[in-house]
């Protein structure tokens, strides 16, 4: 079994003399006929870092078994013969400098400041293409989606199917001054219990809000649009709450300021269409067999290669 404290070790490993690099670089795994070193699980370490993963939380074994899969992978696509030529290394490099913005020259420095030469760099960028090649060619290709999967699917999970019950909110919003004296306060909760009882006399809130809001959304009669539950901030979720169609709330106070609302309409919970999903579903259906025969794949790849851990 691999310490937990292993990946720790290695860092402090990394800044001892010369001769103890060696221990760094001493083999821990065998797979066929190639070795996984110390330094091969540090930089694996490295890069859960810098994708803002925990390391507290990476599980060495994990880390080399994950090394372990990527080598029987590798050695699975040279027996395969599948290739990646320099000039779809290039053109894979240039996507990833136009996606990000960025240019060839500064990804190389970012590259190099993370302590990967421009060539290892390439390297993984060939490799990662090659096991995307592979990927395609021995799981993906030979996917079968029935035409009757994505329905049945769906009758099996209706449940996750359902439009959730939102309501429609609108909004007078009269906003107040920074450091706000209580007798202001007051007065502008009057003016707003005036425009309340006017409402509640019969006159159109949206008229209102566009005349007298202070909000943004006043040019739009204070249309917040629709909310389910929990979707809304605490404090508006609990002024709403129980209110039906064409009722509106209690004068209340929010750190925006003295605050009216009214729900204009409930749509209830409904289920969604088959239609409407039927692409959705496809592509969970799909990736679910994806990845159940991945799983068997690289099985059946673990179980036929040799592999000895050597801590």
């Amino acid at each position: 079994m691999i310490h937990k404290s292993l990946i720790f070790i290695l860092f402090l490993l990394g800044t001892f003399s010369t001769a103890q690099a060696v221990i760094l670089d001493r083999i821990v795994a065998v797979v066929n006929d190639e070795v996984i070193t110390l330094s091969e699980l540090q930089q694996m370490e490295v890069s859960s870092l810098r994708n803002g993963e925990n390391p507290a939380k990476e599980d060495p074994e994990e880390l080399l078994k994950e090394l372990i899969n990527r080598k029987i992978k590798l050695q699975k696509a040279k027996e395969l013969g599948i290739k990646v030529p320099d000039k779809a290394v290039t053109a894979g490099i240039r996507e990833i400098v136009k996606r990000n913005g960025l240019t060839e020259e500064l990804l190389k420095e970012k590259i190099e400041k993370e302590g990967i030469s421009w060539s290892d760099y390439k390297n993984r960028i060939r490799e990662q293409m090659i096991l995307s090649r592979m990927l395609n060619q021995e799981i993906r290709s030979k996917i079968v989606l029935l035409p009757e999967e994505p329905k049945e699917y769906y009758q099996k999970h209706r449940d996750r199917f359902v439009r959730e019950a939102k309501k429609h909110i609108l909004r007078i919003l009269f906003t107040l001054p920074e450091g706000a004296t209580p007798d202001i306060i007051a007065t502008r909760k009057e003016e707003m219990e005036k425009l309340r009882e006017r409402i509640m006399s019969g006159e159109n809130f949206r008229q209102l809000a566009i005349r007298t809001s202070e909000g943004p959304e006043s040019r739009n009669g204070g249309d917040l649009g629709y909310f389910a539950a929990g979707e809304l901030r605490e404090d508006l979720s609990r002024a709403i709450k129980g209110l039906k169609a064409g009722e509106v709330t209690p004068v209340f106070q929010t750190r925006e300021g003295i605050t009216l609302l009214m729900v204009e309409d409930v749509k209830t919970s409904a289920p969604i269409p088959f239609e409407e999903v039927k692409d959705a579903i496809k592509e969970a259906v799909y990736q679910e067999k994806v990845r159940k025969k991945y799983e068997s794949w690289i099985k059946e790849l673990r179980e036929g290669a040799y592999i000895e851990i050597k801590l």
